[in-house]
Formats: C-alpha cells, structure tokens, sequence
C-alpha cells in the first residue's frame, strides 16, 4: 500500500504483479509511477492520484518500451495537463481496466502517443477541459528526419464500454 510519495523508476523494469494501491501521490509527471523503462502493472488501484503535469496516476516516457495494464482500477485521478490517469508516450495494452471520474486537460482518462490497444475496458465519468473526455491521442513528428515524417497513434479498442465521459472540445 503506497501513499504520500509516488515512485520513480529510472530504466529498468516495473511489475506490480501482485497488485498494489496508490492513493493521493502527487508528482510533476505520474503522481503515483513515472518511468522510463518497462511498467507492467496487475490487480493495482489508483485513487485520488496527481500530476502538476501529465499522467496524474501513470506516466510513461518515449523511452520506455512498453506499458501493461490489466485488472487495474483508476478512480479521481488528475493531470493538470495530458492524460487524468495514464499519460503514456509509448505502446500501450490495457486489458479489463477501469478508468472513472478521472479529470486532464486532454485524454481525461487516458493520453497516448504510439499504439494503444484497449479491450474489455470500462470508461465512465470522465472528463477533458479540451479534447477527448476518455481517451486523447496524438500524432507526433519525428524530430530528427528534416521532412518531419508523421508517425500516427493507432488505437485498438474491443469490447470496451464508455459511458457519461465529457469533454469541452472534440471527442
């Protein structure tokens, strides 16, 4: 059970397999986890968690490799910026999670940049000051080629559920 300090976890692996509770963490980026490396996470709870920034449960960097959830709750989580649970800036799998009354700037419950498969998922309160009342996405440019080639996000959703999710701009 983790609570008044989040985790900062600097190029190797996290795995909370076991499941683990984060409850009002706050932090400039991942109130609860903000990684550069790989975030595997099962059967955790995230509540009440928070980012000055992005990601108010979970940030996760362009460095990163990949970002795993499953089973895992996100309630009354926010980001003053991108993504009111999970900001992830890589490939993402979400499987038989559930994201309510989660609040961000864009993506109230989820961010994401690259590809990002969502199934049996429930989405349900939400909420973007912008875009994207559940689920924002963005298509990033690729910096160091001088064409600036595009590199869309793909999103895969099954058997998912969104309900009573709002937003003031698109989505």
């Amino acid at each position: 059970y983790v609570t008044g300090t989040g985790i900062y976890e600097d190029g190797s692996s996290l795995d909370t397999s076991k499941g683990s509770t984060f409850v009002g963490n706050t932090a400039a980026n991942g109130g609860a986890i903000g990684s550069y490396g790989n975030v595997t996470l099962y059967g955790s709870t995230f509540n009440e968690n928070s980012a000055t920034k992005d990601g108010g449960a979970v940030w996760s960097s362009n460095t990163s490799i990949s970002l795993s959830v499953n089973n895992s709750t996100f309630t009354n989580n926010e980001a003053a910026g991108n993504g009111g649970a999970i900001c992830s800036l890589i490939n993402a799998t979400i499987a038989n999670s559930t994201f309510e009354e989660n609040d961000a700037v864009n993506g109230g419950a989820i961010y994401a940049v690259g590809v990002i498969d969502i199934e049996g998922s429930s989405f349900e309160g939400n909420n973007a000051s912008n875009n994207g009342g559940a689920i924002s996405t963005y298509v990033k440019a690729d910096s160091d080629d001088t064409e600036e080639e595009i590199e869309p996000t793909l999103m895969n959703i099954t058997e998912s559920t969104f309900d009573s999710n709002t937003s003031v701009g698109l989505g």
